[in-house]
């Protein structure tokens, strides 16, 4: 079990379908061209058990799932050491199309090891956004990481 803080007007948006949570203002949530939600500012919280020894390999396979789910994202540069709530986390820069039109988005996947998987955000935000707007936003998200022992 595990708690964070995020902004005021951010709403949470629990999906049945699967083990992630959206947090994200509402006017931030587009529908897709499949019928689903796309977000263009926001986070994605969630779980994802693995058999994987270590951080990196078990971010590394969460990255290759998402990569695979997103044609036209992609990482840029190479995964940070980072932690949160106590534990070792690691950042990891995204690129991909912002459901923004005409926009590009830069996301961050911070991963952190848990027992049997990993806990993982996925931070949105335009590119236009990113460093003096979303960033500071999600370090003090990051900074609010309570995992229960």
């Amino acid at each position: 079990c595990m708690s964070l803080s995020y902004p005021q007007n951010w709403e949470v948006f629990a999906d049945q379908q699967s083990s992630e949570t959206t947090i994200a203002p509402r006017s931030a949530l587009f529908q897709d061209r499949q019928g689903g939600v796309a977000i263009g500012y926001g986070m994605i919280v969630g779980g994802q058990p693995s058999d994987k020894n270590n951080i990196r390999d078990k971010t590394r396979e969460l990255l290759q799932t998402l990569l695979k789910g997103n044609p036209g994202m992609s990482t840029v540069g190479n995964a940070k050491n980072s932690n949160a709530g106590g534990r070792p986390a690691l950042l990891q820069q995204l690129s991909s199309s912002s459901p923004y039109p005409n926009a590009k988005e830069t996301d961050v996947l911070l991963t952190v090891d848990r027992q049997g998987g990993l806990f993982y955000i996925i931070f949105i935000s335009p590119d236009s956004e990113y460093g003096a707007n979303a960033w500071p936003v999600y370090e003090q998200v990051i900074g609010s990481i309570r995992f229960a022992q």
